[in-house]
């Protein structure tokens, strides 16, 4: 099994790109209930035996690289949200 990484390929995105169903409800429940934890997911991870903080730095910046909901956000103008 290989452990190479296949390449990105970038897509063209408009200038606007429209929020999912989904995200738009989170962003309706947001006004609703302004900074509410109602969605948040905790989690803990118990690290065991030796491991390095950096290789796990670089692991979730990866991740995150490589995925791009992970880097979303929602802005509003004039009343409607959007995602960038």
């Amino acid at each position: 099994m290989s452990s190479e990484i296949p390449s990105l390929i970038r897509v063209e995105r408009g200038s606007v790109v429209p929020l999912s169903y989904a995200q738009q409800r989170l962003w309706f429940f947001d006004r609703l209930v302004p900074n509410s934890s109602l969605y948040n997911i905790p989690a803990v991870w118990r690290l065991q035996g030796e491991w390095s903080p950096r290789a796990l730095e670089n692991s979730l910046n990866t991740l995150i690289s490589r995925h791009e909901i992970l880097r979303t956000t929602i802005t509003e103008k004039d009343g409607e949200a959007f995602q960038n």
